[in-house]
């Protein structure tokens, strides 16, 4: 299978060096509101009504991922969470016409029986005559068409006219074919969901994007669910800025649409109005109640400065990918030395070879992708034993695989995960007892877990890990571990399951190798998995090992962890770490009604955050918001992630500002500037309309 992506040309990687150079915004917090965002979105909603009957037209809105085949998993989530519940209850319950067959497999490695599929519930067809006669047999909630070059149209718009009188939810997928050779399907197929993928960026820079209807987009449509699928690279400007490019330049917009996009560029109403019409309903009310409603001009280390002139430390860095902060220096040489005929991937490989012992790596976009493939992985290596064990609150990701192991979420889907998946609670003292029984079951396959959990960020108990290592010789599991955001140095070891877990078979990284400037994960495996995995299924492994392979994050990888060991940067987070720890735990004793509630600082190394036992999500966020707004500083749900490379006199001064903000701050007085904080975010929300 050859790779999704070709190879940077000269004239993209002066763009993108020239972008790095002038310090250009580009990760921040998934869902910030951009003009570059707006005006790809306003776009893609222009094409999927460019021939569509008056009485057909709908409102698009796009979700930025970073692959075409991650942006179809998040199109499938959609679609199942908008169809009939009565529907969903009945096996089969999605129609998925697939001509690549890679689907099947990705989705079933191990062709087990319903139910215990990875995905269950889809019923998958490789030839379009049979889609039909299929539908008719089954009565799907969802109907799924890969496109793919010559696909016969009128075919497709019989069917999906049927699925649109009998209620089916309908997916095109134009993620396989260049719609630079024959336009895009969707200008003569309405579906309810389109997805894109690499295609868009010229098969140059991870992307992908799933457009939904007004009537797809309804669970997500609510305060409370707005942010329940996200992505930490997906809608960053560098690749967004190459759609833009790549949309202008292959479909010239008309004049009135001309019009459009400079008022997205020019007038900050127009760009949040139409970002809460073609992206997100709620984000400018959210980002208004979080502190966090501002355009930003430029990003260098450290440090954000936006349109009206402030200057914030970012101790959010997307969620924790800032590794050198934003706009490394050395970027610049990076990209303008990038040989397109060099093999990065190799050099990465040996290079993580050594950091971790784990000699074997697939490449991935996001940490959603190496958790997928991970397990995917795993159960092909694992052969009968057919269980995976993960624990209460562990985060993997919102794509469809991976959330059979984010049980904050997955538990709650309406389609139903595989059956296999036993989570513990690991904070209950009855867990190690009963977790060793279970170990010793001879079922399990594979016990997955994150070490320190990436939604509130606390570690799991050593006797957690002193079961797991006890009962794996005789118990004969795979042992995996989620690092996408504890590795790479963020708590001063590389991993931080190294002298924890002994000899994990499968790592997972991500969000560090980025550098905060492309998409970009791993999955390391042993040699023994890796054998194992190919000898069960030699084709998806040679898929897995292809299809997302990206050299020009290879190389920013690779220069940026050669960069991590020259500086020693381990021993230095561990020094910045221990000072910023120290000094926040120092402010919070000074601020009266936090100390009352025992707020603490809680993490390891530059993985750190301010809780408290009853504290809420709402409460969190209102002190993020006075962080922001009186001290410059930002925190997201209080969580704080400044880059490895920090220097003592920064962490110094977010001590100072959130000393500064939080000064004179009472309970009461917080509650009410919420409250006023909500009723602002209302008004805003509502002249937005």
């Amino acid at each position: 299978m050859e790779p999704a992506l070709r190879a940077a040309d000269p004239q993209l990687l002066e763009r993108l060096a020239e972008r790095v150079r002038t310090h250009q915004p580009n990760f921040f917090l998934f869902g910030h509101m951009t003009s570059t965002g707006t005006a790809v979105a306003y776009l893609l909603d222009a094409i999927c009504n460019r021939n569509r009957p008056k009485d057909r037209r709908t409102n698009f809105r796009s979700f930025f991922a970073n692959a075409g085949t991650e942006a179809l998993g998040g199109a499938l989530r959609t679609a199942w969470r908008a169809a009939s519940h009565e529907r969903l209850r009945h096996f089969p319950h999605t129609l998925l016409f697939d001509p690549s067959r890679l689907l099947r497999d990705y989705f079933n490695p191990c062709g087990r029986e319903e139910g215990h599929e990875l995905l269950p519930g889809i019923s998958f067809v490789e030839e379009l005559g049979a889609v039909a006669r299929r539908r008719e047999e089954i009565q799907p909630a969802v109907v799924v068409i890969r496109a793919e070059p010559g696909m016969p149209v009128d075919v497709c718009r019989e069917l999906f006219e049927v699925c649109r009188r009998t209620g089916t939810l309908t997916i095109l997928d134009e993620s396989l074919v260049d719609f630079r050779e024959q336009g895009f399907f969707c200008e003569e197929l309405h579906a309810d969901i389109v997805v894109f993928g690499e295609a868009l960026a010229d098969r140059r820079m991870p992307f992908g994007a799933f457009l939904m209807s007004e009537r797809a987009y309804r669970p997500w449509s609510t305060n409370a669910t707005y942010k329940l699928h996200a992505t930490t690279f997906g809608g960053g400007q560098t690749v967004l800025s190459v759609v833009l490019d790549t949309l202008r330049t292959q479909w010239p917009p008309a004049a009135d649409e001309q019009e459009v996009l400079a008022s997205i560029a020019s007038s900050r109403r127009a760009r949040r109005r139409l970002y809460r019409k073609h992206v997100n309903k709620w984000a400018p009310f959210g980002f208004s109640l979080s502190g966090f409603d501002f355009d930003l001009l430029e990003a260098s280390g450290s440090t954000l400065r936006t349109s009206s002139g402030v200057e914030f430390l970012d101790c959010v860095g997307c969620a924790g990918a800032n590794f050198r902060g934003h706009n490394p220096p050395d970027l610049v040489d990076v990209l303008r030395s990038h040989d397109p005929t060099h093999d990065y991937w190799s050099d990465l490989r040996e290079q993580l070879h050594e950091l971790t012992g784990l000699p074997c790596a697939f490449p991935g976009v996001s940490g959603a992708s190496v958790v997928e493939h991970a397990l995917i992985l795993a159960q092909l290596a694992a052969g009968e034993r057919t269980r995976i064990v993960t624990f209460k609150d562990n985060f993997a990701g919102t794509t469809p695989v991976a959330l059979n192991c984010s049980t904050a979420y997955g538990p709650n889907e309406p389609y139903g995960l595989c059956r296999d998946v036993v989570f513990f609670d690991p904070f209950s003292p009855d867990t190690p007892d009963a977790l060793r029984r279970e170990l010793a079951s001879g079922q399990v396959g594979l016990v997955w877990l994150e070490l320190i959990r990436g939604v509130d960020l606390r570690r799991l108990p050593d006797d957690i890990f002193r079961v797991i290592n006890e009962e794996r010789q005789t118990g004969g599991y795979l042992v995996g571990v989620d690092e996408v955001l504890t590795g790479a140095f963020r708590t001063g070891q590389f991993l931080f399951s190294q002298g924890r877990l002994a000899d994990p078979d499968i790592v997972t990284l991500a969000k560090g190798l980025s550098d905060m400037f492309i998409p970009f994960g791993v999955t390391l495996v042993t040699s023994a998995l890796h054998a194992a995995a190919r000898d069960r299924n030699p084709e998806l492994v040679d898929a897995l090992e292809r299809r997302l392979l990206n050299q020009l994050g290879s190389h920013v990888a690779v220069n940026a962890l050669r960069f991590a060991v020259n500086h020693d940067m381990g021993k230095h987070v561990q020094r910045v770490g221990k000072r910023l720890r120290e000094g926040l735990t120092e402010v919070l004793r000074s601020v009266d009604y936090l100390g009352e509630v025992r707020c603490e600082v809680r993490g390891e190394g530059l993985l750190l955050c301010l809780d408290w036992s009853d504290a809420t999500s709402y409460a969190r966020l209102l002190v993020s918001s006075r962080l922001s707004e009186r001290g410059a500083v930002l925190l997201n749900r209080l969580q704080c992630k400044p880059p490895l490379t920090i220097s003592e006199s920064e962490i110094d001064e977010i001590v100072r500002r959130v000393a500064q903000a939080l000064r004179g701050t009472t309970q009461l007085g917080n509650r009410t500037r919420g409250l006023v904080r909500i009723l602002s975010a209302l008004v805003i929300d509502r002249v937005l309309r």
